[in-house]
């Protein structure tokens, strides 16, 4: 099968961000074949299958991108200027709640979002907007309530899945597999079957709450809000089963442990770990990373970037550090807006990100990378509570051990320790107290 249409598709994304914005009478099909030919070659080079694209087809497709380009494509339209912040949008937040509270809302009194928006002098959807997230939803909690011990189990998964866009494709087993801890491939079919009709009908009763699931074979499709129609989400389920490792997203593991293993600090330390085996940090994991490192108060712009370069054709979690510079580069066109405090978040995050994994790639000790991450991460430098410090602590005595062969633990030996020891806290048979609350070695 000939590449010809593939590098058509790929030039053609190439050209609308190139020319996209160049006004169409300004456009000459003369320069957009050459600058065409040109990248296509560069392209031609990098694939293993390259010289089945011909010299001629190669001709033809920069021809036909620029007939397109000349043509048929508009002019690209310019995004226009924020009209908010992300510190105002906090402020008329913060100035709802206090005239709320000013109003009488504690004592049981429920203050219109109309009241609030003349009073402030912002707009009813923006007092509104601001009232939910003050006052919670309570009338979806009362419906969730309501729901089976297994449908209130699966939501807390679906929602932890449905970030960003609210659209996702996952795998059943997966599914089964966090709901069911045994379940897999050494349960009996006739198991898997009536755990795979228990885990569809309890995903149908989440519609109620605005959660719609569409299964077919071994993938099933998760929307929040609107529903699915039946082309959408046929056309993500077939996108899935293409190219599974960039479209179907990896249901995030349960937290194991007890006190220690689950508090913050140290969820952050563990993440580290699993950042210096080149790893992808799904679901929570990247959010333990960020969130001891610097302070940040809207987390999702950094976690839409991370993801976008972890699910990255060519990409991946090492990959994060150079992706960080390509959308941040001011000759290139960026995909997002960031904030300067989301932008200062995400390169701090790829500076140690690049560091963290170099660290893992050469097998250095393990206690060695904490401690830099502890002197680096402010979070971490100079915790305030003295059980936090204690806890810190604790987990560099811990990673600060020799193996069998006398060898200095690397993150692989560290983190296949920090799980054992965190089953046996979750079972009783191993505590961190007499070291956190009195300093005696473990």
């Amino acid at each position: 099968m000939s590449i010809a249409p593939e590098a058509f598709a790929w030039l053609r994304r190439q050209a609308y961000e190139r020319w996209g914005r160049v006004p169409k009478a300004e456009r000459r099909a003369d320069d957009i074949a050459a600058w065409g030919e040109a990248e296509l070659r560069g392209w031609r080079e990098r694939r293993a299958d390259g010289d089945e694209l011909s010299d001629a087809q190669l001709w033809t497709t920069a021809s036909g991108v620029a007939r397109f380009m000349v043509e048929k494509c508009g002019q690209r339209r310019k995004r226009p200027p924020a009209t908010s912040s992300f510190e105002s949008r906090a402020l008329d937040r913060h100035a709802t709640r206090v005239v709320a509270e000013m109003m009488g809302e504690d004592a049981g009194k429920t203050v219109p979002a109309r009241q609030i928006a003349d009073t402030l002098g912002i707009s009813r959807s923006t007092a509104a907007r601001a009232l939910k997230a003050v006052r919670g939803t309570p009338k979806r909690e009362a419906v969730a309530a309501t729901l089976s011990p297994t449908a209130q189990k699966l939501r807390g998964l679906v929602e932890s899945v449905l970030s960003g866009d609210g659209e996702r494709v996952v795998r059943v087993a997966d599914l089964a597999e966090r709901m069911w801890p045994k379940a897999g491939e050494a349960v009996k079919p006739g198991t898997t079957r009536a755990q795979r009709k228990r885990l569809l009908d309890a995903l149908a009763s989440l519609a109620p709450l605005s959660i719609h699931a569409v299964a077919d074979g071994d993938h099933v499709a998760l929307i929040r809000g609107r529903q699915w129609t039946e082309k959408a989400a046929a056309a993500r389920i077939a996108a899935a089963v293409a190219d599974p490792h960039r479209a179907v997203a990896a249901v995030p593991v349960p937290i194991v442990g007890g006190p220690f293993w689950t508090s913050l600090e140290v969820r952050c330390l563990v993440a580290v770990l699993w950042a210096s085996s080149g790893s992808s940090l799904y679901g929570h994991r990247f959010w333990e990373f960020i969130s001891l490192q610097t302070p940040l108060r809207d987390t999702r712009p950094v976690t839409r970037a991370y993801q976008r370069a972890v699910h990255d054709a060519e990409g991946g979690a090492a990959r994060f550090p150079d992706f960080v510079r390509r959308i941040l580069s001011e000759r290139l066109p960026r995909p997002w807006r960031f904030e300067p405090e989301a932008r200062r978040a995400l390169v701090a995050a790829a500076e140690a990100m690049e560091w963290i994994y170099e660290d893992g790639s050469y097998c250095r000790p393990a206690a060695d990378t904490i401690e830099r991450v502890c002197r680096e991460f402010s979070g971490l430098r100079e915790p305030a509570m003295p059980e936090r410090r204690a806890r810190i602590k604790a987990f560099k005595e811990i990673v600060d051990v020799r193996d069998s062969r006398g060898d200095w633990l690397d993150w692989s030996g560290a983190l296949a320790l920090c799980e054992r020891l965190a089953r046996e806290e979750q079972a009783a048979t191993w505590s961190a107290t007499t070291w956190v609350e009195h300093g005696t070695p473990f």
